[in-house]
């Protein structure tokens, strides 16, 4: 039995580095960066004005003559100005070379050709200079970034075409249990409404990675047995739920050791999601996770999450850790890591962890108050309002 951190260190220790393509700046939305992105001009590649208004030569002149031309932006021109003349700019646009201010037009008076300014103006006024934001060939996105909605416009603002993107692996799951039912399905009691899936849905979907639903697979050895066979000739990480304990129907494991598969985990010492069997055959990876929805979740942040990150590319992939302060009591068990649900709240700029109620692993529902794990370690037994321990919240883990 491992401990949390040496189980998620051999985890990720077996996590290959993933292969790379080339796509359309269009398509990448969501992928992960496998190189750095520079610049291949000048921001701005010109002198631009910043407002509309008139380009002049700054100096103790009030009045100026009027060129007859208006310069917009995109225009190419070749116009020269004199201490005397000045000529009218749109926002964006390059004004003439050797003009060093911008008056704006709500500073200034203009009577047919004559323009009066109405303030005084400084050279470099309303001017952005070339290269001020950025020069050629500067990094503005690194490699292991993923592109999301603040990132996929600045490729587009940079002019880039085509990427490079770390390749995605295919992440297939599965669901064992007779007592499975779909909510589709009518009520029965002692049945289980599947939840497991859709834990892995919301947490995967949320992270952009792509993952498709198998089946739900009755508690035959035969049956689980063929269904981790097609698998993993079809998907390059596998997550099954349930099936890993000690019980009558808990196949998993052996079926691993018949197909030769090498058993990397063997059980981790928390609570909940203590079963676990983190299972490699040639560049396959299989994650046998808990049944019960508490711990199938628990798992899945803590193991599941920085794996898929890694095999996805991500710069940033393992965990978060925070500090937390206790806002109402919290128990464990001493010589057993725990990982509690809580509510966190910000209060007084600090986070705060509130016991939501139950912690029992058979009890699920109160995750809708829910949004982060807290840690209490092997030598306590208690956290009490005021005392500071690490904890996860679930937003800042999948992004």
């Amino acid at each position: 039995m491992l401990s949390f951190y040496d189980a998620k260190k051999t985890i990720l220790s077996i996590i290959e580095k993933p292969g790379y393509e080339t796509i359309n700046v269009r398509k990448s939305m969501g992928r992960i960066l496998a190189q750095d992105i520079k610049t291949t001009f000048d921001f701005p590649d010109t002198k631009r004005s910043a407002v509309d208004g008139f380009a002049i030569i700054a100096g103790k002149k009030i009045a100026y003559n009027i060129i007859d031309k208006t310069i917009q932006p995109g225009l190419i021109h070749d116009i020269i100005l004199n201490k005397e003349n000045a000529v009218e700019v749109t926002t964006g646009s390059a004004p003439p070379f050797n003009a060093d201010a911008v008056v704006r037009i709500e500073d200034c008076t203009v009577n047919g050709n004559l323009l009066t300014i109405n303030k005084n103006i400084s050279k470099g006024e309303n001017i952005n200079n070339t290269a001020e934001e950025a020069e050629k060939g500067k990094i503005i996105l690194t490699k292991g970034e993923k592109i999301k909605n603040s990132i996929y416009p600045v490729l587009f603002c940079a002019g880039v075409k085509d990427i490079i993107v770390y390749k995605r692996p295919k992440v297939g799951f599965f669901v064992t249990g007779s007592e499975i039912l779909e909510v589709e399905d009518s009520y029965k009691k002692t049945k289980t409404f599947n939840t497991n899936r859709y834990i892995l849905e919301s947490f995967l979907g949320e992270l952009g990675i792509d993952h498709e639903f198998y089946s739900n697979v009755s508690d035959t050895e035969e049956l689980i047995s063929s269904t981790i066979r097609k698998m993993s000739s079809q998907y390059d990480i596998i997550v099954s739920s349930g099936g890993i304990s000690m019980g009558k129907y808990d196949f998993v494991k052996k079926i691993f050791m018949e197909q030769g598969f090498q058993i990397i985990v063997n059980k981790t010492a928390i609570k909940p999601g203590s079963p676990l069997i983190i299972a490699k055959k040639d560049n396959k990876l299989f994650f046998g996770m808990p049944g019960y929805p508490s711990a199938f979740l628990t798992n899945t942040l803590l193991y599941l999450v920085p794996a898929v990150k890694k095999a996805y590319g991500y710069l940033n992939y393992d965990h978060n850790f925070v500090n937390i302060k206790i806002g109402s009591r919290m128990i464990s068990r001493k010589n057993r890591l725990d990982f509690n649900r809580a509510n966190i709240k910000t209060i007084n700029g600090e986070l705060t962890a509130f016991n939501p109620g139950s912690q029992r692993t058979s009890h699920f529902l109160n995750f809708a108050q829910v949004n982060g794990l807290v840690q209490i370690d092997e030598n306590t037994e208690q956290l009490n309002e005021g005392d500071v321990t690490k904890g996860l919240l679930f937003d800042m883990e999948l992004i």
